[in-house]
């Protein structure tokens, strides 16, 4: 055979360097590096059986070194495909498990699925106080409790007490742009709570509108009001299917809006009201035994400047109804989530500068709360503008900020 130029040093090194006896054991040293061939200056003359077996078993030795060098690589190529497949699987099954799962909440029954939010726990305080009743709430109670399934098939066009004999309809018109705008930041999912909520039907007609303008669907509902009549009917018209959009109720209390402590902190996405609780008579007129008209008379004197000490009068009046008004805010502040719009809708003037409405505060004194840190807000979002509803009152809209910092 053709012997190369390693198998000619073998040759050599085991023929004339060796004993025949320990040619096969010195061969192995040599090939694993333990020992390094003696040089030799002999002619090489015919290598032998011996020579020819170890040049042989030397050759397979390399090519059997060479094979596992080439297997190597293919194997752990072939263990890398394995693991990239097993986990394309596992994406695969968690998919399709997700899937199925989104496939099978759309199908399920809007009260079962009101068990599942985080405020389903909201429980209501024991409260057994009513505020006083007017004209409008006797009115629309007895008109929606009458008969509630006619109600529900045609309250978008009957003249309604709560909006001065405006229908449903007419309100929405008016309110859409405002609403839109100012409800913007409510998404699919949402909970919002309406603070002195009535029957319901001013969050109604937000849902209506932002389904209508912005697609927004399944908000979950939360309110209180201090009318305990109200509530009742409110529940009820919830129960019967009054909300749009796939939205659902949560927890409508019977409470003093201006205390919700049964409402955790941060928790809702929009608290908003459209009726903030005044004080009704903040001088205490009718403790002189004054009747309606003797009250309004004597209010009306403060504002003329004809009542003795009317200065200081006005001055203690307006502070009541402004401490009033401090401390309801305060309370949809802090039940907001940071970032949570606060929206204080039907705003009345202060009596003196608009006595065919009832008592207020004025523009100022919002602008003042901001900018003393009256609650936790952000100054810069404050606006003022006048309602669309009713050009004796204006709305306010404030936005809590979106970071916690000491004074929460």
């Amino acid at each position: 055979e053709k012997t190369t130029r390693e198998d000619f040093f073998l040759i050599t090194t085991i023929c004339y360097s060796t004993p025949t006896g320990r040619s096969s054991q010195r061969y192995n040293r040599i090939v694993s590096g333990r020992e390094r061939p003696a040089a030799s200056t002999s002619s090489m003359d015919s290598p032998g059986e011996e020579a020819v077996e170890l040049v042989q078993q030397h050759r397979r030795h390399v090519r059997q070194q060479q094979r596992i060098v080439r297997i190597r690589p293919a194997v752990e190529n072939r263990s890398r495909r394995t693991r990239a497949v097993g986990a394309c699987c596992l994406i695969s099954v968690v998919l399709i498990a997700a899937v199925g799962s989104i496939l099978q909440g759309d199908g399920e029954d809007p009260e079962r699925s009101t068990a599942g939010h985080p405020l389903a726990s909201l429980s209501c305080p024991a409260w057994n106080q009513n505020r006083s009743f007017t004209i409008s709430d006797i009115e629309t109670n007895n008109q929606i409790v009458k008969d509630i399934p006619g109600f529900l098939k045609s309250f978008r066009t009957k003249n309604m007490a709560e909006w001065d004999g405006q229908t449903y309809a007419d309100v929405k018109s008016k309110m859409k742009k405002y609403k839109a705008a100012r409800f913007s930041t409510l998404k699919n999912g949402d909970a919002l709570f309406e603070v002195n909520c009535g029957v319901g039907l001013n969050t109604v007609l937000t849902l209506d509108i932002l389904q209508q303008v912005r697609n927004v669907t399944n908000i979950t509902v939360y309110g209180s009001d201090m009318i305990g009549e109200s509530v009742e009917v409110a529940k009820q018209l919830m129960d019967q299917g009054i909300l749009p959009g796939a939205s659902r109720k949560g927890t409508i209390c019977h409470a003093d809006s201006g205390n919700l402590l049964f409402a955790p902190s941060n928790s809702f996405d929009l608290v908003f009201t459209s009726h903030l609780t005044i004080l009704q008579d903040p001088l205490n007129a009718a403790g002189s035994q004054r009747d309606e008209k003797e009250q309004k008379d004597y209010y009306s004197s403060i504002c003329d400047g004809t009542r003795v000490n009317h200065e200081s009068l006005l001055d203690t009046w307006r502070s009541r109804q402004e401490w009033r008004f401090t401390q309801f805010v305060k309370e949809m502040v802090r039940i907001g989530k940071p970032g949570a719009p606060i929206i204080i809708e039907g705003v009345s003037q202060q009596y003196c500068d608009n006595k065919q409405d009832g008592d207020g505060v004025s523009g100022a004194y919002w602008k003042d709360a901001v900018k003393g840190h009256t609650w936790y807000v952000n100054p810069k979002s404050l606006s003022i503008e006048p309602s669309p509803v009713d050009s004796k009152k204006y709305d306010v809209f404030l936005k809590k900020f979106k970071k916690h910092t000491q004074r929460s």
